[in-house]
C-alpha cells in the first residue's frame, strides 16, 4: 500500500512524465498566468493615472475658480479707478461752469485735463493687457539708446512727481544700444515708475540702467513703504494686489510682465518694508541683424 501511496505522491506532486500534463497544456497555462498578471498591472497602472488626472484636473478647476474670483475683483478695483477721474472732471466741469474768476478757471482746466489724461492712461492700459493676453500685439523693433529713452522719460515726468513730494533721479551709463520696441520699453519703465509712485508717498525715486554681460538692466528704486516677503512671493501673478492703498498697482504689474514677456526679458523685484522696493527687468542688448 505505501509503495500504491508513493507512486501516487510523485505522480501528482512531482510530475515528471509529460503524459500527466502535456508540454502545451504548461505552456497554456504559462501563457494564461503571465496575462492574468499583465492585466493586473495594466489596470493598476491605468487606476494611478486615473488619480494623477482627477488631482490635475481638481487643480486646474481649482485654479480656474481662483483666477475667476481675483479677475472679478481684478474688475471691481479697475472700476473704482475709472470712477475716481471720472467724478473729479464731472465735479470740477460743474464748478468751472460757474466760475468768473480767469485764475480760477485756469486751475480747474489744468486739474480736469490731470484727470483726463489719467482716464485715458488707465483706458489705453487696460486695453493693451487685454490684448497682450489675446497675443494680438505687435512689435515695432528698432536700435535705439536705452538712456537716451531714460532721460527723456525723467524730464517730462519731474514736475508732476514734484507735486507728490517725489524726487526723480536717473543713474545710466552711457551708450547702452538695443534692438527692440521702444515704445513698449517706455510703457514698461513708465508702469514701474507709476507704481513706485503708489509706493512712496514722499521720498525718492531712481530709474536706473546698467550693463549685465549681453544684457542691459532697468531697475525702478524707490524709498517708500515696502513690500512684505508673503506679497513680493507673488506680485507678478495675475490679478493680485499689494494692498488696499496701490489699487491700480496690481494693473501696472500685470501690463509690465506682458510687455517685457512679449520682448523675451527678464523680471524681478526686491523689496523690505518700511525701506523700499526694486523692481527690475532685462533685455538682450543684441543688434538688429544677432541672432
Amino acid at each position: 500500500l505505501s509503495g500504491e501511496y508513493q507512486a501516487l505522491h510523485d505522480k501528482w506532486l512531482h510530475p515528471n512524465d509529460e503524459s500527466v500534463i502535456p508540454g502545451n497544456i504548461k505552456f497554456a497555462i504559462m501563457i494564461g498566468v503571465a496575462t492574468i498578471l499583465i492585466l493586473i498591472a495594466f489596470v493598476i497602472l491605468l487606476r494611478r493615472q486615473v488619480r494623477q488626472i482627477t488631482v490635475h484636473l481638481r487643480k486646474a478647476k481649482e485654479e480656474a475658480e481662483h483666477n475667476d474670483y481675483m479677475k472679478s475683483v481684478f474688475l471691481a478695483n479697475m472700476g473704482k479707478e475709472l470712477i475716481n477721474p471720472l467724478c473729479a472732471i464731472a465735479g470740477l466741469s460743474n464748478i468751472l461752469a460757474t466760475e468768473s474768476d480767469e485764475k480760477e478757471k485756469q486751475k480747474y482746466l489744468s486739474l480736469i485735463e490731470g484727470n483726463s489724461n489719467q482716464l485715458i492712461q488707465l483706458i489705453n492700459n487696460v486695453i493693451d493687457l487685454s490684448k497682450f493676453e489675446a497675443g494680438v500685439i505687435t512689435l515695432n523693433k528698432m536700435l535705439f539708446d536705452i538712456n537716451t529713452l531714460c532721460k527723456d522719460m525723467i524730464s517730462t515726468r519731474t514736475e508732476k512727481y514734484l507735486v507728490e513730494n517725489i524726487s526723480l533721479h536717473l543713474d545710466v551709463e552711457g551708450g547702452i544700444e538695443i534692438y527692440s520696441d521702444q515704445q513698449k520699453v517706455c510703457q514698461a519703465i513708465n508702469a514701474l515708475l507709476e507704481n513706485a509712485a503708489k509706493l512712496t508717498p514722499h521720498g525718492d525715486i531712481t530709474l536706473q540702467t546698467k550693463r549685465e554681460d549681453n544684457y542691459v538692466k532697468v531697475s525702478v528704486i524707490d524709498n517708500g513703504t515696502g513690500i512684505s516677503e508673503a506679497h513680493l512671493d507673488k506680485i507678478f501673478e495675475r490679478y493680485t494686489r499689494l494692498d488696499n492703498h496701490t489699487d491700480s498697482s496690481e494693473l501696472n504689474l500685470a501690463l509690465f510682465k506682458a510687455i517685457i514677456k512679449s520682448l523675451d526679458g527678464e523680471i524681478g523685484a526686491t523689496s523690505k518694508v518700511g525701506e523700499g522696493s526694486t523692481f527690475w527687468f532685462k533685455l538682450k542688448r543684441k543688434g538688429k541683424n544677432n541672432s
